[in-house]
Order: structure tokens, then C-alpha cells, then sequence
């Protein structure tokens, strides 16, 4: 069966080697250009179109004909020549797009595609994005980098439905229809366990229930909005808000076609003591000259700093939660210079922003730094893990070319003490959609970065919000503003109270 595997890629590696370059006109400006056609693997057939379908060698996006959009994916599709207008109708779903433009309207709503993508005029051939289609007609949609070749999936996922949720003697009873496949993560400070049941809906957004038993204080449960296990996937988050007097909780789950019950051991009552609050360390630590342009993802180890005292929490107030704030770089290690812009001083401008503006929305603030001034790698996640902070939220800035603009959050995809790899995964997309809402600029994207130092060592959910590039004059010249620092702000705000309502 592998060896069948190997000759089906190698097969289709070859076709792609042979297909012949296509010299495309690209009405937007008015050139031409050299453009490899490519094939589309739906459903695990490869197709190649006719005209060919390509990746805009500008901003990398797949383009199709339309004629594949009516014969491979059962669209209906009317083109206006005067106004340059394309109408796709499929099932409930119509979408209407112009050449060139970025606006479309999907069933009546208006919608911006992301820079650079737009529908073209290649030869007098109709030319649409691939992907903006075919995941609004709730395909499934991927890309082999090895192949450069788009995947799309036309099958749909058979969902199962949560219909009730009832505490019975010394356990758990779910009415169900269907199998339902699930993933368990249990979390501290809070302690609970969170069930996230798969391609699953439950009749009502969310709910909450007391519990009677002892090793349980309460169930709740809602329809989670996220796409940490692919787009458009429907999943219930069931979360078990545990006993702190407790030891050991654990869920025991036994699951059958109609039902699923959950049964809840521990291992005993224990004596609660009070909590104990870290305090601020009196070392100082010696600071290295290093070179300005230091990479600040880079994954070496760090050595030991020189120049201030670096340790600079207040006292969480229990009850609140605790976000660290970390503006990245400072002292003698700038960031990057660009447009006449430290990163170290802009970064930890914003920061201040952000820390009243934390505090005024009742969180806990602690800064790892408020003034010019370095902190090792490993006190700044160290800060964030002494106070047991909920959120450890890093702030810089970005450089490559002039060019480049728009915002990334990095996040580590692992496993931590407090949090799980999917929590760090929905915060970076919840802060990157916010931030990017709010100030127009491009998202990037969250990314995985679980070799940045700083994230690596936390024990709770984590990200490096990169907010735009210094290096671009326009998005540089933005950052300096006021007005934008604080929509800047204001979406981190949004994107952290969003968090904890579907998380915790």
C-alpha cells in the first residue's frame, strides 16, 4: 500500500515537472509574465484545467478559471462584461466579485479578501482564487508545499449532536446522537478539565450547571468558536470546573452510540493552604554588549545580563486574572532601527498602554520592564511563572523588507503547566483577527514559534505579538501615532477577553 503511495506522488511529481510554462497577461498590470501551470488534487483525483491554473507569482495565491469553479464544484456562475462582474451561486451560497477588486459580497454581506487577492483577466479568461471559494462552499482546503499543489476536499464531515446534560448519582450522563470523537486536556490555576467534543453541536450556546459532586464544582458547556482543529469544524467544549480541595482530579469516560458518561475520581480532600505570593528577586545581574541587530527569535541560549535590576512584579490580586506584559528588548540591546524608530522604545510605549489598559478592564497587570532597561530571556518567562500568570504577552516589533507589513503572534504550540498548546494557538489567531480588525493592516497570521526563548519556558498560555514592520515606512509612520497605538491596544484588550470567555 505505501509503495502504491510512492508511485501516485511520484506520477503526479512528474506531470507537474512536465507541464510547460504559460506566459499569462495580468490585466491588473498590463504585462506579461511566466507562470507554471499547476494541478488541482480534488478529492484525490489531480485535474489540470483549461485554461491552466496558477500561483500568482506576486502574492502567491491559486488561481482557477471559472469554468473549473461550474464543472468541478457544482457552481452556477453568470459574468457581466460591462461592469466586469462575477456571480457564483452555490446552494445557498452567492457570491459576487469584480475584476481586479479586493470587495466581495458573500449572500449580501461585504467582505475585504486579504491584500493582494483579487479575481483576474488572464487571456480573456475569467481567473478566481481557489481558496476564498471553495472554503466558502464549506470545502476543506490544504497545500502540499513539497507538490505545490492545492488540496481541496468536497466531502463533509457527518456531525453528531449533544441533545442533554444530566448530573445522575456520582457522575455525568450525555444524550448523544452518533459517534463523537474528543480530546481531553486537563489545566491548572484554575484546575479543570475541558472536553472538546468533535464535529459536534449542542442546541444551546452555552450553559452552566452546579454539581453535587464533591470533586466538582461546576459543568459547563457551549458551542466553541474556534478552528484550532480546521475551519469550519463544529466542536462542544464541555468544561469541568474542578474542587481546589481536591488532589489528582481526573474524568473517567465511557462513551457509547447514544451516550457518553463521565465519572470523576480524585485522589482525596487535602488541607488547603494559602497561597504564597512571589516575591520581587534583589539580584542583579550583569548585562553583555551585544550586537543591535540580534534576532530576537533566535533559540541560543542567552547569557546572563549586567545592567539593572529586572525583576519588577506587584502583587497579583486574587481573584483577577494575571497577564504579564513583556516589552521586548531595551538597554543596550535596541531591536531592530528603522525609519529613525528604536523597537525597544515603541514596544514599550504601547506596553504601557496596554498596562492601564489592563488594570481599567479589572486584570492584574505586571510589566517585565517600564523603562529602558534588558531582562534576560529566561527572568522575563521567569516574571510571568513566579506571579503564576494566566497570559504571558510579549510585544515587538518587526523588520525584513520594505515591503513587508502587517501583524504576526507567535505562539508555542506545546503542551504547558497551565495551559495547553491549542489555548496559545486560539489566543495568537483571537489577537492577530482583533489586531488586524482594528488597525486594517495585513494579517499574517498566528505562527508556531516553540523555538523563541521567551515563550519556551512559560507555564502558561503564551504569544509574541509582532504589531507591524519598522522597516515599512507607511506602517512605521502608523505605529508612532497615538491613535493607533491605542486600536492597537484596544484589539489585544478584545482578543484577551475573548480568550478567557471560550477557554476558560
Amino acid at each position: 500500500m505505501k509503495n502504491i503511495h510512492k508511485i501516485f506522488l511520484l506520477l503526479i511529481i512528474l506531470l507537474i515537472m512536465s507541464t510547460p510554462a504559460v506566459a499569462a497577461s495580468n490585466n491588473m498590470d498590463n504585462n506579461t509574465e511566466q507562470v507554471k501551470g499547476i494541478p488541482i488534487l480534488l478529492d484525490g483525483q489531480a485535474l489540470y484545467t483549461n485554461p491552466m491554473s496558477f500561483i500568482d507569482p506576486k502574492d502567491s495565491y491559486t488561481l482557477v478559471p471559472v469554468r473549473f469553479i461550474t464543472e468541478s464544484l457544482n457552481a452556477k456562475v453568470e459574468w457581466e462584461e460591462k461592469t466586469k462582474k462575477v456571480t457564483v451561486v452555490q446552494g445557498k451560497n452567492t457570491i459576487i466579485m469584480n475584476i481586479d477588486s479586493r470587495v466581495v459580497y458573500i449572500n449580501g454581506t461585504k467582505k475585504t479578501l486579504e491584500k493582494g487577492i483579487t479575481p483576474k483577466l488572464v487571456r480573456n479568461s475569467t481567473m478566481v482564487p481557489l481558496r476564498f471559494l471553495s472554503e466558502t462552499f464549506g470545502y476543506k482546503v490544504d497545500y502540499d508545499d513539497k507538490l505545490r499543489m492545492p488540496i481541496i476536499e468536497t466531502f463533509k464531515i457527518e456531525e453528531s449532536k449533544v441533545h442533554n446534560i444530566v448530573e445522575k448519582s456520582g457522575y455525568i450522563h450525555i444524550d448523544k446522537s452518533g459517534e463523537i470523537e474528543f480530546k481531553k486536556t486537563k489545566l491548572e490555576n484554575p484546575k479543570r478539565i475541558v472536553l472538546d467534543l468533535l464535529d459536534t453541536s449542542v442546541d444551546k450556546n452555552y450553559a452552566e450547571y452546579n454539581s453535587n459532586i464533591n470533586e466538582l464544582k461546576k459543568i459547563r458547556v457551549s458551542q466553541f468558536e474556534s478552528d484550532i482543529y480546521g475551519k469550519d469544524r463544529k466542536v462542544v467544549r464541555l468544561v469541568l470546573d474542578l474542587d481546589e480541595d481536591y488532589i489528582d482530579s481526573n474524568v473517567e469516560i465511557k462513551s457509547e452510540k447514544d451516550k457518553m458518561s463521565l465519572f470523576l475520581k480524585s485522589g482525596g480532600k487535602v488541607e488547603v493552604k494559602p497561597p504564597v505570593i512571589a516575591k520581587p528577586s534583589e539580584d542583579k545581574k550583569p548585562l553583555e554588549n551585544t550586537n543591535p541587530s540580534e534576532d530576537k527569535n533566535s533559540s541560543e541560549e542567552e547569557k546572563p545580563s549586567e545592567d539593572k535590576q529586572i525583576i519588577i512584579p506587584r502583587p497579583p490580586n486574587p481573584g483577577k486574572k494575571v497577564i504579564v506584559i513583556d516589552p521586548g528588548h531595551g538597554g543596550n540591546k535596541p531591536g531592530c532601527f528603522q525609519n529613525g524608530i528604536y523597537e525597544k522604545d515603541l514596544v514599550l510605549e504601547i506596553s504601557k498602554k496596554l498596562d492601564k489598559a489592563l488594570v481599567s478592564n479589572n486584570y492584574t497587570s505586571i510589566m517585565t520592564r517600564d523603562d529602558d532597561f534588558d531582562v534576560d530571556f529566561k527572568d522575563r518567562s521567569g516574571i510571568a511563572n513566579k506571579n503564576v500568570a494566566d497570559l504571558f504577552v510579549s510585544i515587538h516589533a518587526n523588520s525584513a523588507n520594505p515591503a513587508a507589513s502587517g501583524v504576526e503572534v507567535w505562539y508555542n504550540s506545546k503542551d504547558k503547566k497551565y495551559s495547553s498548546g491549542d489555548d496559545s494557538k486560539y489566543l495568537a489567531k483571537t489577537l492577530s483577527e482583533e489586531i488586524s480588525k482594528a488597525t486594517e493592516a495585513n494579517n499574517r497570521g498566528p505562527k508556531v514559534g516553540n523555538g523563541l526563548i521567551v515563550l519556551k519556558p512559560t507555564e502558561s498560555a503564551s504569544v509574541l505579538i509582532e504589531v507591524g514592520f519598522l522597516s515599512n515606512a507607511e506602517e512605521a509612520e502608523k505605529l508612532q501615532q497615538e491613535e493607533y497605538q491605542n486600536k492597537v491596544v484596544g484589539a489585544i484588550i478584545r482578543g484577551i477577553d475573548k480568550y478567557f470567555r471560550e477557554i476558560y
